[in-house]
């Protein structure tokens, strides 16, 4: 883990506490806010925040591995069955043609 991960874990009580604190004080007590008034969110490093974002490259190469252990087992199949290999090859390996299933 980062250190602002592990920062954040550490002081999360006390941040709660702190905004716990101030959000009575400033509605409850005297009417400087509105109760009505947002509550902001806190960003914090978590442990989702290491996660990475996929690409266009990595996605086609996660669909071109699946292509791959797909072929070798329908080729596979053909030999140990009684197939042809060229009609084998004829038909798409797809519900849809991949540049429209690709996500932008």
């Amino acid at each position: 883990m980062s250190e602002e991960v592990v920062t954040t874990i550490q002081t999360a009580e006390e941040l709660g506490s702190t905004q716990y604190q101030s959000f009575i004080d400033e509605r409850m007590s005297g009417p400087t806010k509105s109760l009505y008034d947002p509550i902001h969110k806190n960003n914090l490093p978590l442990f989702k925040s290491g996660k990475t974002k996929t690409t266009k490259s990595s996605m086609k190469t996660v669909a071109m591995k699946n292509d791959v252990q797909l072929f070798s087992r329908m080729h596979i199949a053909c030999q140990s069955r009684v197939g042809d290999l060229d009609s084998f090859f004829e038909h798409e390996n797809h519900p849809w043609p991949p540049p429209l299933a690709e996500k932008n």
